[in-house]
C-alpha cells in the first residue's frame, strides 16, 4: 500500500503499532521537474521515461533522473493557462522534462481521516526547500547549456526563466514552501 495507504490499512487492522508511532515519521522524498522548450526537435514522446538519471549532487541530497511525460500529463502539470500555455504544448515535440528528487530531513505523519481515508500531513523544512530550489537552479543551467530557449519551472514568481539571468535571480531568491 506505500508509505500513505499502509498505516491506514494496519490501523483498520489493530496491527503494527507497538511502538505508538504507526504513521510517524513519514518521509516522502520530495520531487519536482522542470520543461525546457527548445529551437529543434526534440520529442520527448520517443524517450524512456526516466531513463536517464545522474547521481551526480546524491552528497547535496539531490537525484536528477528523466521525467519526460506523455503530453496529456504535461499539460497537466505545467503551470499556465490560455494562448501561451496553448502554443507551448503545440510546440511539445520541441519540449523536454527532467526532474529531481530531494533526500528529504523534513517529515511529517498519516493518520485516519472521519472517513477511514488517509490524512496526510508534510512539513517541507527550510533545508529541503534549500535543497529544491537548488534543484531547480542546477536543472535550469544544465538545460539552458543544452540550448533550452526557456526552462518551466512550478515555483511561484519564477515560472519562466529565459535566460541565466534569471535563474541567478531564481538562485538569490528568498522562498517559501508553499511557493514551490
Amino acid at each position: 500500500c506505500g508509505a500513505l495507504l499502509t498505516p491506514a490499512l494496519l490501523r483498520a487492522q489493530g496491527r503494527a503499532n507497538n511502538s505508538g508511532q504507526l504513521g510517524d515519521n513519514l518521509s516522502i522524498h520530495p520531487a519536482s521537474a522542470a520543461l525546457a522548450g527548445f529551437d529543434e526537435r526534440v520529442d520527448p514522446s520517443r524517450t524512456v521515461p526516466q531513463g536517464y538519471a545522474s547521481d551526480h549532487f546524491t552528497h547535496e541530497g539531490l537525484y536528477f533522473e528523466g521525467a519526460t511525460t506523455p503530453l496529456d500529463l504535461t499539460a497537466a502539470t505545467v503551470p499556465g493557462h490560455g494562448p501561451e500555455f496553448v502554443s507551448l504544448m503545440e510546440r511539445f515535440d520541441r519540449t523536454f522534462n527532467f526532474g529531481f528528487m530531494v533526500k528529504d530531513r523534513s517529515r511529517g505523519s498519516v493518520t485516519a481521516g472521519r472517513d477511514g481515508r488517509p490524512r496526510i500531513r508534510y512539513w517541507l523544512g527550510d533545508a529541503d526547500l534549500a535543497a529544491a530550489q537548488r534543484g531547480f537552479v542546477i536543472l535550469a543551467r544544465v538545460l539552458f547549456a543544452a540550448g533550452a530557449r526557456e526552462v518551466r519551472l512550478p515555483v511561484f514568481r519564477h515560472e519562466v526563466l529565459r535566460g541565466l539571468q534569471d535563474v541567478e535571480r531564481l538562485e538569490r531568491a528568498t522562498l517559501a514552501a508553499r511557493h514551490v
